[in-house]
């Protein structure tokens, strides 16, 4: 008898055979799709709009996607989220602001129109008045 199946009680071969099936049934996972409750109810009559924050600092930058309703009470839920780590190549923090906002305004609209909302009302919301003002400029 081998070493190994006295300490584990089975022959290694039987652990082998379960897992190469296990990471077959993996490949299922493709395939699988799980809806998501966005709202309890969207109707012509609710109040939708998007909501885009972007943030940066020295390390890292996001931006994020909310939907939020107003029916008989006011709902939001995120639905999307960017986040990347700043390059080790120093780069300022105003810099760092128009990326988030640049990928936040990518990222609203390829959810506008995934969730197919051409009408919807967009808040894009920055902390930046740099970023502001360069985005507000008449050059652009």
């Amino acid at each position: 008898m081998l070493e190994t199946e006295s300490h584990l009680g089975h022959r290694p071969f039987s652990i082998s055979r379960k897992f190469e099936k296990w990471k077959e049934q993996l490949k299922c996972l493709n395939n699988l799709e799980i809806p998501r409750c966005i709202s309890k109810e969207l109707s012509p009559n609710s109040d939708l709009s998007l909501h885009v924050f972007c943030d940066a600092s020295k390390t890292a930058y996001a931006s994020c996607v909310f939907l939020r309703t107003e029916i008989d009470e006011t709902i939001t839920c995120q639905l999307e989220a960017r986040a990347r780590v700043a390059p080790k190549k120093a780069i300022s923090i105003p810099r760092l602001e128009l990326l988030t906002c640049t990928i936040g305004s990518r990222l609203v609209n390829t959810t506008k129109s995934d969730l197919g909302l051409e009408d919807v009302h967009i808040c894009c919301w920055s902390d930046s008045v740099n970023v502001l003002y360069w985005i507000k400029g008449k050059e652009n």
